[in-house]
């Protein structure tokens, strides 16, 4: 990150990076962990949070890491005729720590309507190309209700629920203020961007731009980053002007959305 020519990108690679955590712990996943950094999370960091989302919940690694590669709906052929059961890993951790968070208010049922949606990802490392597959005779037939939406049988239901959970309010709420304290050292540079309820879409800017204060030119800041979870603005406090340490200012603010 140091010698980069990047260093903010790179900054958001290993904040991502460390909100879809996987383990090299985990049997199997050596192989794995490093392709999981190069294919899902750096082509996406910089785009939209459900493209980000999706390519990590459909990767090897995270499908292997929390177990939902061997996960079989009890309904489901496999379920019947092998008895092999329902794995709720990777719903729980998607809900609790990649999403919506706690305070969204979803239940235990929830957890279990959603790791039935998601039966039938999987992978297959055997393959020319190895990576993800779809495994029908594991998917769990029905219709799911997840936090009161109901989402049919299939993968492509599977990616509309992940892509409703990348668009809740509650899931900007839960990036924002991990976002945010994440991002609090950029000196010198500002920072000014949004975290679009539309497009899901964070920018962030990272270029000094000419600054003037009270006919001071400013060009060395320092400042401190916070949210408004209710707005997902970003609030710029000037902490410390470098231009000349005589200078007073009154702590001026500028809010960016």
């Amino acid at each position: 990150m140091i010698t980069t020519s990047l260093p903010f990108r790179e900054r958001l690679v290993w904040f991502w990076a460390n909100h879809f955590t996987v383990s090299t712990r985990a049997n199997g996943l050596h192989a794995v962990a490093g392709p999981f950094m190069r294919e899902a999370i750096r082509p996406n960091v910089t785009g939209s949070f459900a493209g980000l989302l999706l390519a990590v919940m459909r990767h090897p690694a995270m499908l292997m890491y929390l177990d939902n590669a061997s996960s079989a709906g009890p309904n489901s052929p496999v379920g019947k005729n092998q008895r092999r059961g329902l794995n709720e890993n990777l719903a729980r951790e998607c809900l609790e720590l990649h999403t919506v968070g706690p305070t969204a208010g979803y239940t235990q049922a929830d957890v279990t309507e959603f790791a039935r949606i998601l039966t039938g990802w999987s992978v297959d490392l055997q393959r020319l190309f190895p990576g993800y597959l779809f495994r029908d005779g594991t998917h769990e037939p029905g219709t799911k209700t997840l936090m009161g939406r109901r989402f049919g049988p299939g993968e492509v239901n599977g990616i509309a629920a992940l892509d409703w959970l990348a668009r809740h309010p509650a899931t900007y709420r839960q990036l924002a203020t991990k976002l945010v304290p994440g991002l609090k050292q950029i000196s010198p540079f500002t920072l000014a961007g949004d975290y679009s309820r539309q497009a899901a879409r964070l920018t962030a800017v990272t270029s000094i731009p000419i600054i003037r204060y009270q006919n001071y030119k400013l060009d060395s800041l320092r400042l401190n980053v916070d949210s408004d979870p209710q707005k997902l603005d970003y609030a710029l406090r000037l902490a410390q002007a470098a231009q000349d340490s005589t200078l007073q200012l009154r702590r001026p603010s500028a809010i960016g959305n």
